[in-house]
């Protein structure tokens, strides 16, 4: 009876013995595939952090900011004038002036002031006559555009006729004002040897003291071909 009953026992022994065995394989292979997957997890947030971290680089690297302005929209720089003591020479900046005159104006008192954006100079018409640039070596030109007010009358009528041996090539009419500067940029002025500022109409500011047709004009941009 005693020997069965060791028999009897060491039976229901085994499998729970089996049992635990079993379960403590599967716990094991739990933590193991938990660590792998952890593992895993940290990877990609790190491989994502990565991958986010050269897109800012690349980004910030390609990205570039122009503080320089030009003065002239085709990068030349632009006639001034400011370097004229008195009248305009012969062939000054590769062009004969005809009726062009420098001035000093420094007290905003005419169009002249307001046409004066750089620098302390600018150039006028004498007595509101027409002033006419040409090419002094023969060389054609592109005119792109000019800073410029009536000197004395508002809604003053200006006309640019850009020719090349003397056939029209470009012909346009604006409207001037005296405390107001006007930035005319010009479409087609190509190919040119002279252009001529014609000027009529208007009238007269009550906030000036003089009379006539004249402007004021300055920083001139052109190019020669």
């Amino acid at each position: 009876m005693t020997r069965l009953r060791a028999i009897n026992w060491k039976k229901c022994l085994i499998p729970f013995v089996i049992g635990g065995l079993i379960g403590a394989i599967a716990l094991a292979t739990g933590v193991t595939v938990y660590v792998q997957d952890h593992s895993l997890v940290s990877t990609l947030s790190t491989s994502s952090t990565s991958s986010t971290s050269t897109t800012s680089v690349t980004t910030t690297s390609t990205t570039t900011t122009t503080t320089t302005p030009q003065v002239c929209m085709n990068g030349n720089v632009a006639i001034t004038f400011d370097d004229l003591t008195s009248g305009i020479p012969t062939g000054y900046n590769n062009i004969n002036w005809t009726n062009a005159s420098p001035t000093t104006a420094t007290t905003n008192t005419s169009g002249y002031y307001t046409a004066t954006v750089s620098g302390n100079k600018s150039i006028f018409n004498p007595g509101g006559t027409p002033m006419t640039m040409t090419s002094a070596n023969g060389s054609l030109f592109t005119l792109y555009s000019i800073a410029i007010a009536a000197a004395w009358y508002d809604n003053l009528q200006l006309t640019v006729v850009g020719y090349s041996s003397t056939v029209v090539i470009a012909n346009n009419t604006y409207t001037l004002q005296v405390f107001t500067v006007s930035y005319l940029t010009f479409r087609g002025y190509s190919g040119l040897d002279t252009v001529k500022f014609s000027t009529s109409g208007g009238t007269k500011n009550a906030n000036v003291g003089g009379s006539g047709t004249q402007f004021g004009m300055d920083n001139i941009c052109l190019s020669f071909t």
